[in-house]
């Protein structure tokens, strides 16, 4: 895996990375609002594509337009992990 910084058409990017992903995908980031990246990744996890992500539990995500729970009832036959940490995973 090679580690790369990225600051611009950040979202495209990481639509790009995920759609060239085959077997996992893993994500750690504090906040999780992109509608268009939740999409991607709902699509690889119907295709098979094991997922597994780490977000901060907090205001930002509870008051977000996505709701995980309704991944995880969606997906119930496919391989989704999300896990909410009170733990900061904003680290720079």
């Amino acid at each position: 895996m090679q580690t790369e910084a990225i600051f611009e058409n950040i979202a495209e990017r990481i639509i790009t990375e995920i759609q060239k992903a085959n077997n996992s995908i893993y994500i750690a980031v504090a906040w999780f609002t992109n509608k268009s990246i939740f999409e991607q990744l709902i699509k690889k996890a119907k295709n098979g594509c094991q997922i597994q992500i780490i977000i901060s539990n907090d205001l930002i995500n509870e008051n977000s337009s996505i709701d995980f729970n309704d991944l995880e009832k969606e997906l119930e036959q496919t391989d989704v992990i999300i896990n909410l940490t009170e733990k900061s995973v904003d680290c720079k």
